[in-house]
């Protein structure tokens, strides 16, 4: 079953650039999270934003292109499969807004975590 596709817009700045003069591969890990959180606010209940949040227990991603400064990318995530316990899949997909040329593609699994306990719990349905 697919799942609905959030879609979130990044623009590469000279703060995300490193001596290669592409974007740093440790800022495609920040976008990543940037756009789940963002996915996550964009569909929770406001009362499931408040007693939960999510923490990232794996990434996994491919580069595919080098993304220079300047370059919007549209960046694409959608859930996995349905939830085992407190964890799921997330994937994630990118590329050039103008060019549909795709930069990275990225796959991590995430973890619900009750603020008030500090630790993993079941997400709400």
């Amino acid at each position: 079953m697919r799942r609905p596709v959030f879609e979130m817009t990044l623009t590469a700045g000279p703060e995300h650039i490193d001596e290669l003069g592409h974007v740093n591969n440790a800022v495609w890990v920040q976008w990543m999270e940037q756009v789940a959180v963002a996915h996550w606010r964009s569909v929770a209940d406001a009362a499931h934003q408040d007693d939960f949040f999510w923490v990232v227990v794996r990434h996994e991603i491919d580069y595919l292109r080098a993304a220079l400064e300047g370059e919007r990318i549209t960046a694409r995530t959608w859930a996995g499969e349905a939830p085992k316990g407190a964890r799921f899949d997330r994937h994630m997909g990118s590329s050039m807004r103008t060019e549909r040329c795709a930069f990275a593609r990225g796959a991590g699994g995430q973890s619900s975590t009750r603020l008030a306990a500090g630790r993993s719990g079941c997400r709400p349905k």
